[in-house]
Formats: structure tokens, sequence, C-alpha cells
């Protein structure tokens, strides 16, 4: 245990906690008060808990994503998890709740600015902000987002507050977070690009292949982690717990990732640098 604000440790059970004193506090369900407050306000009419009886006919079939295939995904009963899960929503619903966010419908904005307050937030690898990951990035400012999946599905919301911009991407598999995610973050990209200057660097079609193994391994700066990789002929970064992402080649020992205007530079064998929000220097460990 700690005190709040000096460490991170993320469970579900918490929000199952939140739920029953939210229910304690308004005397009814949490369904009846999430409905009443925030899905019918906001219009989000196709949003709900999900009942194993519901009978829904426009109701897309669950998958789960193993490589290239996908079967079929049992069927459950979600319902259970709540305050921690068990509702079902649809893009359309989620862009509403993202916009009244930003338009300061649900939180007032003085209240939003102290739940997002680095000072009472701390985790090992970013900052997590009651109930959202949170960065800032160099050009498009502060980023709220959060990704999740159960069986059959998997989804990933974000929204720019400064740019005013909200994406939201889902899709009927399991085990697809790395397409949800990079998914939404070039939807975002494209909704921001009025105001933000995009790079495109040149990538280089072909380089030498043999020195992915020299750079493979764990690198850490500060408390942030980066694995790279190689997988198929292609070389990999994944940092944190961020998906991993394909690094496309300038040359030998500079790489940059398509879906984001940032790239790492390998110094040498043990060390690299990672182009992002700042200049960062890794070094390889064990």
């Amino acid at each position: 245990m700690f005190e709040p604000g000096q460490a991170y440790l993320y469970t579900t059970y918490d929000y199952s906690l939140l739920g029953a004193i939210i229910e304690s506090v308004s005397g009814g369900s949490f369904e009846t008060y999430m409905r009443e407050n925030i899905w019918t306000p906001l219009d989000m009419a196709n949003t709900s808990f999900e009942r194993k009886d519901m009978d829904r006919s426009n109701k897309a079939d669950l998958y789960l994503k193993l490589g290239l295939h996908f079967i079929k995904s049992p069927r459950t009963n979600l319902f259970v998890k709540y305050a921690g899960g068990g509702i079902q929503s649809t893009a359309s619903d989620l862009l509403k709740f993202g916009q009244a966010i930003l338009d300061n419908t649900l939180i007032d904005s003085a209240t939003l600015d102290l739940m997002i307050d680095e000072r009472y937030n701390k985790k090992e690898n970013g900052l997590y902000v009651f109930g959202w990951h949170m960065r800032k990035d160099r050009r498009a400012g502060r980023i709220l987002e959060h990704g999740g999946s159960q069986s059959g599905c998997s989804s990933f919301l974000r929204i720019y507050l400064d740019q005013k911009v909200v994406s939201v991407v889902l899709t009927n598999s399991f085990n697809s977070d790395n397409e949800v995610y990079l998914l939404a973050k070039e939807l975002a990209e494209i909704g921001c690009a009025d105001n933000i200057a995009t790079f495109k660097p040149k990538f280089k079609s072909k380089v030498n292949a043999s020195l992915f193994s020299a750079y493979a391994g764990r690198y850490t700066f500060k408390e942030d982690v980066i694995n790279i990789f190689s997988k198929d002929g292609a070389l990999y970064s994944q940092k944190n717990q961020y998906p991993p992402l394909e690094c496309f080649p300038m040359n030998d020992s500079t790489y940059f990732f398509r879906y984001i205007n940032h790239g790492i530079e390998f110094r040498d064998k043990e060390t690299l640098v990672y182009h992002g929000n700042s200049k960062d220097t890794y070094v390889k460990i064990n």
C-alpha cells in the first residue's frame, strides 16, 4: 500500500469498488447512474450494460485473432465485471463522450486540470491520470488515451485536449490491440493535420539486415524501457506498454516509425537515441 500520488498500481477491482461507492452515495444502481448522468444527457443511445439475454440484431459477431487466422469467440457474460467492464457501446457514442470531455460538458475545466495534474499522478512508465494514460506530444500537446480488450474485441480512444480532436477505433476481434492503436493514432493525425506540421522522412528501401541481431535487446533511460527485436526480416521497437512499431530505415543506423513522428538512432551496438518529444539516450541492458 502507498499514499495517494506516491506510486502507481493498475487494478480493475478499484473500478468495481468505485461503482459500489457510487451506488451507495446515489442510492441506485450503477447502471441507472450511468444512464441518467452520462449516456442519456450525451445521447449515447447505443451504450448500455452487456447482458447475456440481450437481443441485438445489429450486434457484430466476435472473433479471436490468432496470427492471420480468426476463430469465433465464445459467448461471454461481462455484466458481472461492472463497474470495471461489461459496458457495450459504438464508435459514434464514444465520439460523443470524447467531445463532452473537450467541451467540459461532463467535467468542468478546473476539475479536469486537477485530474490530469502530473503532481498527483505517478507511474513507472509514463503518466496515468485517474483512468487515462496521458502524454504530451511536442506538436499536438496533451493527449488522453486508453485501450481496452476482452474476449472478441479490441478498442482504442484518443482525446487531443489542445487540438480538440477525438478518435475512436473498435474492432470485433481480440488480440488486435496493435492495429487499433495505430489506426486511432493515424486518424487523429489526420484530424490535427491543419494545426501541426507532419514530418515525412524518406525511407531507404533496403538495409543491412544482419545489423538487426546486433541492435536487438532491451534499452533503458530513467524508467522507460525500449525492446528492439527483429521479426520476418523487419526491425521492431516496443516502448513500455505500447504496441510494437515497425522501424523503417533512413540508413543503416537511423530508423523512423510510419505512424508517429518519432524515430530511433543507433549510435553503436549498445546505445540508441530516441527522437520523440525529446532526445533521450538509452543504454542496452542484459
